[in-house]
């Protein structure tokens, strides 16, 4: 059956989406995208490399400690959602209020407690890469409500996909950006597994001194969290 996806999103939109030139202006053309769709946030987790997964890059419209809650590898393992997106564009709905009272992650709690009534998340891969994409929805009624709903989601996560996977080839190809001495300093303490308590008293600096430098390092390096910032910057040689 023929599904008319243009009855929600013209084609121009996907153009826009495909010739996004960095992290924020992807997100900001993504969001433009979800009102029409009846969604309200989205969340992109992409792993690229050999071995898959030696990059992983957040993003989306959640608050930051959501998006960190999804880079958590541990809660990954745990998590229902990652288990039923097996095959690929085949999307899975859910509810975060029914998943919050499960043995699932919390983040499924910070949802629910934000508003999230219903989700949709799909599973997209590449020759090196592989994403989780959701869409997010406050509304009562479901996401995918129709065939051809569904298939927009579905063209409109390819296409994140696509672009998010270009974004995370041009990133590991740039030079390194410049990080100051404390910075550098901040950040290979870390990886050897010191807390910003440690690092302050290591380096005769307060622990929220030690916390905004390693923030700096996370902004410079357009990740999400130190854990993140840390296997970017090895990835970037800047640990040796």
């Amino acid at each position: 059956m023929h599904c008319d996806t243009d009855a929600y999103l013209p084609d121009d939109a996907y153009d826009t989406i495909a010739h996004a030139g960095d992290w924020a202006s992807l997100r900001a053309r993504a969001s433009a995208c979800l009102e029409p769709l009846g969604a309200t946030d989205f969340m992109l987790k992409l792993e690229h490399g050999r071995p898959l997964g030696a990059s992983t890059h957040l993003t989306g419209t959640l608050d930051d400690t959501v998006l960190q809650m999804f880079g958590d590898q541990e809660g990954a393992a745990a998590d229902p959602v990652t288990r039923h997106l097996r095959s690929p564009a085949i999307p899975h709905e859910w509810q975060p209020v029914q998943l919050s009272q499960s043995a699932a992650p919390p983040v499924y709690q910070l949802l629910s407690k934000a508003g999230i009534k219903h989700g949709l998340s799909l599973s997209m891969r590449g020759t090196n890469s592989a994403s989780r994409i959701d869409f997010y929805g406050k509304a009562d009624s479901r996401l995918a409500a129709s065939p051809a709903l569904r298939a927009t989601f579905v063209l409109l996560g390819a296409h994140l996909h696509c672009r998010a996977d270009g974004l995370l080839s041009q990133q590991s190809r740039a030079p390194a950006p410049q990080l100051s001495k404390r910075e550098l300093e901040c950040i290979k303490w870390s990886a050897a597994g010191k807390t910003c308590a440690e690092i302050g008293l290591i380096l005769g600096i307060g622990r929220r001194t030690a916390y905004f430098h390693l923030n700096n390092v996370a902004a410079k390096l357009e990740v999400y969290s130190t854990r993140h910032a840390i296997g970017r910057a090895a990835e970037l040689g800047l640990l040796d």
